[in-house]
């Protein structure tokens, strides 16, 4: 609704009498209809949202009669009034999952011309997105632990919008949930000697070990440089190790002195 005031002014050509009577009728929401009469030259009233039509007539004594029509608008130019709850916390349920509704965050909302009941609501994760929101809650799972920033949103029947941010902590109480995803982790480098030489044709191994049991790869290049491409389950501590061998030459790097001290050893020299 909407409050107003309106005077009309008219001026005659009467010589015998300057007093005018004025009055006027008006068809709410402009559809052909007579709803309010009265002989007045002002208006003060209440109207509902919407475009009503107003026809004024003034007449004087010597029988002079004028009148003129228009339109006046109503518009509920205020957006409802929001008030959240700023902070939630929330554990997953015995699926591992959680979801929150727009009724979780809200702890007041009303407007001047919508009732409660027609109000439209929407929330999402900030950054999410723009414009009003199409969903009324969020689900959350195991790996979505921590803290997320949500926007709540109202609008009335005239499209007016308003906004508030909460904050949701999601925890998993029981410690009894496993996110299950996976990190991306590529295990690279050459095998070089002690003093700085890149060897080749060796053949690289990886082990690594972990909460959720044991991976070996192995990998064998010219170069002698590796690439190993590992999958791992997030939430758990691995430990890595990498060695390198080669078997197609045993005699490769053996001295004199080696040999000597083979000797010794077999004859049990030494």
């Amino acid at each position: 609704e909407g409050d107003v005031f309106i005077v009309e002014d008219a001026v005659t050509s009467c010589v015998s009498s300057q007093i005018l009577s004025y009055s006027y009728i008006i068809d709410l929401f402009n559809n052909g209809g007579v709803d309010i009469q009265a002989s007045s030259d002002t208006l003060n009233a209440t109207f509902p949202v919407g475009t009503h039509k107003i026809t004024w007539r003034a007449s004087d004594n010597c029988g002079n009669v004028s009148q003129c029509t228009y339109l006046f608008t109503i518009e509920d130019c205020q957006p409802p009034s929001l008030l959240c709850i700023n902070s939630l916390a929330q554990s997953l349920d015995t699926t591992c999952t959680t979801t929150i509704n727009v009724e979780d965050f809200i702890l007041n909302v009303s407007d001047n011309c919508t009732p409660d009941s027609v109000l439209q609501f929407g929330m999402r994760e900030v950054g999410n997105g723009s414009g009003f929101p199409a969903g009324t809650e969020i689900d959350f799972t195991i790996c979505d632990l921590g803290d997320h920033a949500i926007e709540v949103w109202v609008m009335d029947e005239g499209g007016l919008l308003n906004k508030c941010v909460g904050n949701i902590e999601i925890q998993d109480n029981n410690n009894d949930c496993d996110c299950g995803l996976q990190a991306n982790v590529s295990l690279q480098g050459c095998v070089r000697t002690g003093g700085n030489v890149q060897a080749d044709h060796y053949t690289v191994f990886a082990d690594v070990q972990g909460n959720q049991g044991a991976m070996s790869f192995f990998q064998t290049t010219p170069d002698s440089c590796y690439d190993f491409p590992v999958e791992l389950p997030l939430s758990y501590g691995y430990q890595m190790a990498i060695y390198a061998g080669r078997n197609d030459n045993p005699l490769l790097g053996v001295s004199t002195f080696d040999l000597l001290q083979t000797t010794k050893h077999i004859l049990n020299v030494e």
